[in-house]
């Protein structure tokens, strides 16, 4: 039921992402946005099989698997990243 709940709500941010990005910065920011959630939404939702790949990315060899659930808290920080980062910029 867990990863339910994690995928609605990584949904619903990543939602408030693009709309935000949609009224402020029009079509390029939006495809920039969505581009930059493939990652972090790709990893909240399916983290085992993200954290199952070995090989190579780049020119960086992944050379054993990562737990699931770090792949899921990793990608969950990227996610909330901008959040976070706006919330700093505002104690400033």
């Amino acid at each position: 039921m867990r990863a339910n709940w994690s995928r609605i709500l990584s949904s619903l941010i990543a939602a408030g992402y693009l709309a935000i990005a949609m009224t402020s910065f029009g079509g390029e920011g939006f495809l920039k946005i969505a581009i930059f959630l493939l990652l972090p939404m790709s990893g909240i939702w399916f983290p085992a099989q993200m954290g199952a790949y070995v090989g190579n990315l780049s020119r960086h060899p992944i050379t054993s698997t990562s737990p699931a659930l770090m792949v899921s808290f990793a990608c969950w920080f990227l996610l909330l990243v901008p959040v976070i980062g706006y919330f700093i910029i505002e104690l400033i």
